[in-house]
């Protein structure tokens, strides 16, 4: 179990979790990209093996993940330069959270804070 375990968190999901991010005039929208957007199959699969752990698991498993947050309901950019992360909030509220590269960090929050700033004008 332990090596099945192994070779499907290291050979096949790499040991990480691959998102994108897309900004446009209206919104930010988050998707899972790469093998963890088949999720949805695995755990089909586990509900479906008839066996009460396997079922459990698969119900609790997170599968996924698609959002999309339009600019009106941003109030507040908050960057943060050592981890190259923008976080998007609405009064104490993370809306969502921006994972940038070092050579996109500074477009994206200059990006976020004109859309924020003319939407809430």
């Amino acid at each position: 179990m332990l090596t099945l375990y192994l070779l499907v968190i290291f050979g096949i999901l790499r040991g990480r979790q691959e998102i994108r991010f897309t900004l446009d005039e209206k919104s930010a929208h988050e998707e899972t990209v790469g093998p963890l957007r088949y999720m949805n199959i695995v755990k089909l699969l586990l509900v479906l093996s008839g066996k009460t752990t396997y079922t459990s698991i698969g119900l609790m498993a997170q599968g996924p993940k698609s959002e999309r947050i339009t600019w009106k309901r941003v109030e507040t950019v908050i960057p943060s330069p050592d981890t190259k992360t923008v976080t998007l909030r609405k009064g104490r509220t993370d809306l969502m959270v921006l994972h940038c590269t070092e050579e996109n960090s500074e477009q994206v929050l200059e990006w976020a804070r004109a859309k924020v700033d003319r939407g809430n004008v």
